[in-house]
């Protein structure tokens, strides 16, 4: 159990810089994206402008995904500290069992402040190509109303991945059974026992 311990810390530190590295990414990619579509040649900016909201709606799932597992990894970790804590008749594991931010906010307070500045990000860039589009003289300009469309898809996508997060619940799979090969060795082991 204390080695699965060890382990999820590790797996909840690589989530926390998974989540956190996320967001000066974004923001850094926000700036320079939406600045350097206005000088790339007509059909650069039109392949930007289709294929930039796609990858920020890619962007924010994945940073959803990456919240999910760490709550998944915080609710283990709380289980084996109580597990712990009950096996050894006091508390000896409370860190995350106790933690303030256990059980209201999906991936703790760190989690739901990424999940906030990313998906404000998004939006932001969302609007950003709303904008270009329109102000860029191309001759796919009167396709704008598919366009605003395809925002607006793209944009209930992102809001419906964020709702799904804050609805989201860790729910321990059932126990599973041992593969053949083990039962197999346990049979093994029992003959021989019985046979002493």
């Amino acid at each position: 159990m204390l080695e699965e311990y060890s382990a999820l810390n590790q797996i909840l530190r690589f989530r926390l810089d998974a989540l956190e590295r996320r967001v000066p990414t974004l923001g850094g990619a926000l700036g320079v994206v939406l600045g350097s579509i206005p000088v790339l040649p007509a059909e650069t900016q039109v392949i930007s402008l289709i294929g930039l909201p796609a990858t920020t709606a890619w962007f924010l799932l994945t940073t959803v995904s990456h919240a999910r597992a760490k709550e998944d990894v915080l609710r283990r970790i709380d289980e084996i500290e109580r597990s712990v804590n009950t096996i050894a008749g006091e508390e000896l594991l409370v860190f995350q069992s106790r933690h303030p931010s256990r059980g209201p906010s999906v991936a703790g307070r760190s989690g739901v402040t990424a999940i906030l500045a990313v998906a404000s990000a998004c939006l932001l860039l969302l609007i950003g190509c709303g904008v270009l589009f329109d102000s860029i003289a191309h001759p796919l300009r009167e396709f704008g109303p598919l366009y605003e469309g395809y925002l607006a898809l793209t944009a209930s996508a992102m809001a419906i991945s964020v709702i799904g997060l804050c609805r989201y619940d860790y729910i321990k799979s059932p126990a599973q059974p041992p593969p053949p090969a083990i039962i197999h060795r346990q049979r093994l082991h029992s003959a021989d026992s019985t046979d002493a």
